[in-house]
């Protein structure tokens, strides 16, 4: 059984996806649960986590209610401007909704997070919210001082931290370096997910190694399945993300470890 904790929605008629272009025929085209409970089913995946796909509150409630329609849809991670002077009052509607799970902020965010970004996040944490963080590589050197300002509830890093799935052996070990230091904060997991499209096709041992260095590092416990669908269509199935995720785990993982990893780390991390 799996848990995939990174799935995205969409219907580009509600007007919040411009990074969607008509010329990626995969991408533009609307993308609701109706289609993607078949590839549930088929895989023996018996939940999701939906992530946001666009920078605004309105979306964040179209996801929750998708979520409160369907029980295969177990939680939502949303978006804030946590910049803005309504944050709060904004904040403490949506976190309300029993569905909420958390919130994803970019690493440059981060990176450049003053005290009073950190504290509302901090409040976020301590109503029981996941930070997911989608980080670029380069800047991993970075994350760790307000990282460590958020160290009351988990911190989960997408798509393995970005590493560099096709690139020189120079930009893997930068990669590898970053990833294990901020592995030294016990609070800050990493989904396995967004893997296919860098990959460039369902291609095992281009992240057998990745995958080796964060079990490594964060052990199995703080490792998380995740999809990324619809946009790991634009390199392979649903069903081929599931076998990409099986192939590039390390033969001497046991059985237990792997039902962690599909499943039961995102139980417990997102309470779901």
């Amino acid at each position: 059984m799996y848990i995939d904790t990174h799935v995205h929605l969409w219907e580009l008629s509600r007007g919040d996806y411009g990074w969607i272009k008509p010329d990626n025929k995969v991408l533009h085209q609307n993308y609701t649960a109706e289609r993607l409970l078949p590839e549930l089913e088929a895989s023996g995946t018996a939940g999701v986590v939906l992530v946001q796909a666009a920078s605004t509150v309105e979306e964040t409630r179209y996801m929750l209610g998708q979520a409160e329609r369907l029980p295969q849809l177990r939680g939502v991670v949303g978006w804030l401007d946590w910049e803005a002077e309504d944050a709060p009052a904004l904040y403490e509607n949506l976190r309300r909704h029993r569905l909420l799970r958390g919130f994803r902020l970019s690493g440059r965010q981060l990176c450049e997070a003053d005290d009073r970004l950190l504290a509302r996040l901090q409040r976020a944490q301590a109503d029981g919210l996941v930070i997911d963080l989608l980080v670029r590589r380069t800047e991993l050197d970075e994350l760790r001082r307000p990282l460590e300002a958020l160290s009351g509830q988990s911190v989960v890093i997408n798509h393995l931290g970005n590493p560099p799935l096709q690139d020189t052996d120079e930009a893997l070990g930068a990669w590898q370096a970053g990833m294990s230091e901020l592995s030294r904060l016990p609070h800050v997991a990493v989904k396995l997910s967004g893997m296919i499209t860098p990959a460039g096709g369902c291609a095992p041992e281009r992240v057998r190694g990745p995958i080796d260095t964060l079990l490594r590092a964060y052990g199995a416990e703080r490792l998380l399945f995740g999809s990324d669908w619809p946009v790991a269509l634009q390199a392979g199935s649903y069903e081929d993300v599931v076998r990409l995720f099986e192939e590039g785990l390390p033969e001497r993982l046991s059985e237990t470890d792997k039902q962690a990893l599909r499943a039961g780390n995102a139980t417990r991390i997102y309470r779901l």
